[in-house]
């Protein structure tokens, strides 16, 4: 079982990270200019600029993360919370953000649409992908809330 937990989550890691880098050059062809492929961050809103710069790379805080989207790999320490991640998303405390495509790994998930699987103790999402852990709230899930593993049915 664990490995097959493994081996699904790195195909799904693969994949999204094809997405992001076809992404990449999407935007860069279309001639995005406010973009950085690695940034470094204390807190949610420190430095100001990563509020309105999308990463497409590497996203790293010390305390905690947030603001524009990211397009590779999000994580901190205490909170990972960009509003959309198109890749991998964690923290040593907790996620959060509006949308994730992709996969998230934290004590606690709170992202409002999920587009992917997250792993947690505790994952709350409005609508989307599957969940693993031990309280897993879903709007849409098999059941509004469900211990272990949640999926949307909706």
């Amino acid at each position: 079982m664990k490995k097959s937990i493994l081996v699904a989550m790195l195909l799904a890691a693969v994949g999204v990270f094809s997405l992001a880098a076809a992404e990449t050059s999407t935007a860069q062809s279309k001639g995005a200019e406010n973009y950085e492929s690695f940034m470094f961050t204390i807190w949610e809103d420190t430095p100001e600029y990563q509020m309105y710069t999308d990463t497409y790379g590497v996203k790293l805080g010390i305390l905690g993360c947030g603001g524009a989207p990211v397009y590779g790999v999000e994580g901190a320490v205490v909170c990972a919370s960009s509003k959309d991640v198109k890749g991998f998303k964690g923290a040593l405390a907790f996620t959060s953000g509006e949308k994730l495509a992709g996969v998230a790994l934290a004590p606690v998930n709170l992202v409002d649409e999920v587009d992917g699987v997250a792993f947690a103790v505790v994952n709350v999402a409005k609508k989307g992908g599957i969940q693993f852990g031990i309280l897993n709230f879903m709007e849409n899930g098999f059941l509004p809330w469900f211990p272990l593993v949640n999926f949307p049915v909706k």
